[in-house]
């Protein structure tokens, strides 16, 4: 029996034919290495505050608490500590600021500008030397209350900036009007005596590392 010849032309029409009816089917998907990547939906990606004040102020070092208030802060600095404590409305968030050069004086005074530009009522007002790194101002905002502490750990200038909310919805004061100046305010320049100043800022400032102000 013989065999029918095999030509070149007999491969090519058989090589069409398969292709032809290749074409015609489902094409086959690509074989899956491991369990294939969920796309992330919009619900999924969190909002990063601390990053935004990071960037915001140009800090570095440990993340403020993703609800920190909306304060000013040492612009350029290096937090050291970070943290809140407490539920609202009497939450309390505390962190440590540090910067390369200059004093304690220097990290806090645009703060207090800034404080005292939002028209914040000044409650307690003491800054000794410069060169101490020595002082303290407290401010009443309409739901919560700012102390801004100066101090040095190790020799390294800080500021210790507090925020204590308020369950009366104004500040320190308790009541009345924010945009009356209140009595306890003093007018004082640096190496003068110190005004009177509440007596909670010992417990807000206590947990940060920091020297606190003789007065």
């Amino acid at each position: 029996m013989r065999w029918p010849r095999i030509t070149r032309a007999t491969l090519t029409v058989a090589c069409c034919a398969l292709v032809v009816s290749g074409c015609g089917g489902t094409p086959l998907a690509p074989p899956t290495i491991g369990s294939p990547s969920p796309t992330p939906t919009r619900t999924a990606i969190t909002f990063d505050r601390s990053a935004q004040l990071a960037r915001e102020w140009e800090l570095s070092g440990v993340p403020l608490p993703a609800d920190w208030p909306d304060v000013p802060l040492p612009r350029g600095a290096e937090v050291v500590t970070a943290y809140a404590i407490g539920a609202e409305p009497r939450r309390t968030w505390t962190a440590t600021f540090t910067a390369e050069g200059g004093t304690a004086l220097d990290l806090a005074e645009p703060v207090v500008a800034a404080l005292r530009k939002r028209e914040y009522v000044p409650i307690a007002e003491y800054v000794g030397a410069a060169e101490t790194n020595t002082g303290l101002y407290s401010f009443a905002a309409p739901t919560f209350a700012v102390y801004v502490v100066l101090g040095e750990d190790d020799g390294q200038p800080n500021v210790v900036l507090t925020v204590r909310g308020s369950t009366h919805g104004t500040g320190l004061l308790g009541g009345g009007d924010l945009a009356a100046p209140s009595p306890t305010v003093g007018s004082l320049t640096p190496g003068s005596a110190a005004a009177p100043s509440p007596s909670s800022v010992a417990s807000t400032t206590e947990p940060a590392s920091t020297t606190t102000p003789t007065p």
